[in-house]
C-alpha cells in the first residue's frame, strides 16, 4: 500500500526574547488509496463491512492533524496540538507521530515521548544525518520564497520545502538538516 504523509505549515509566529523563538503550527494528513485497504474497522462496537472501511478512511484523510514546532537554532519541541472533539473533550490522534519529539542540535539527540500498547516510553538517540539533495525547483508557501530537497530513507522518498529566509535548521517530526525551516514535507512510503 502507497501512503503520503503530507505535513504543511498553517501558521507561522515569531516570539522573541533572549534569543529567536519560532513556533509554526503544522497541518498532517495521511493520503493513501483506500480502496487497497486490507480488513476492517470496528467502530462503535460495530464491524465495518470493505465498502463502509473505505469510506472511513477516506473521510479521516480529509481531517487535518495540527501539530506545533516550538524551535531555536539550537533545540526543539515538536507535538500534536490538542483539539475540541465534538464537545468538551479533549482528543489527540492515536496514529503515526504520535508523543513529543525533542530534539537538541548542540549534542546532536532527539527523544521521542510515545504513547502506545498500554506503555508510555522514551526513546533516545542521535539525530541521523539526512542526505539532503537541493534542486533549483522553487516555490511559495504562505509567502514565503522555498526551495526543494529530496531524500531517501530507507525506502521512503522524502520531499522537503524550506525557507532560507527563516534560518532555523529544524522542520517537523525528526526532519532536519537543511539551511532553513521546513514548511512542507512529503513522504512516501
Amino acid at each position: 500500500m502507497k501512503k503520503l504523509l503530507l505535513i504543511v505549515l498553517s501558521s507561522l509566529c515569531y516570539f522573541v526574547n533572549a534569543q529567536d523563538v519560532l513556533e509554526v503550527e503544522y497541518d498532517v494528513y495521511t493520503v493513501y488509496d483506500a480502496s487497497k485497504t486490507q480488513g476492517s474497522v470496528t467502530i462503535d462496537n460495530r464491524k465495518l463491512n470493505k465498502d463502509e472501511t473505505i469510506r472511513y478512511f477516506t473521510e479521516q484523510m480529509k481531517i487535518p492533524r495540527p501539530y506545533i514546532l516550538i524551535t531555536n537554532k539550537i533545540a526543539s519541541n515538536y507535538n500534536q496540538k490538542p483539539t475540541l472533539n465534538g464537545g468538551n473533550s479533549v482528543s489527540y490522534s492515536s496514529n503515526q507521530g504520535n508523543g513529543l519529539y525533542y530534539k537538541d542540535l548542540l549534542e546532536n539527540y532527539y527523544m521521542h515521548e510515545s504513547v502506545g500498547f498500554g506503555m508510555d516510553r522514551i526513546i533516545k538517540d542521535s539525530i541521523p544525518k539526512i542526505n539532503w539533495t537541493v534542486t533549483r525547483e522553487k516555490k511559495k508557501v504562505l509567502g514565503f520564497d522555498v526551495r526543494k530537497a529530496t531524500a531517501k530513507i530507507n525506502k521512503e522518498e522524502f520531499t522537503a520545502w524550506f525557507a532560507t529566509s527563516l534560518s532555523f535548521p529544524s522542520g517537523p517530526d525528526k526532519y532536519m538538516g537543511l539551511p532553513g525551516l521546513i514548511l512542507e514535507l512529503e513522504r512516501r512510503c
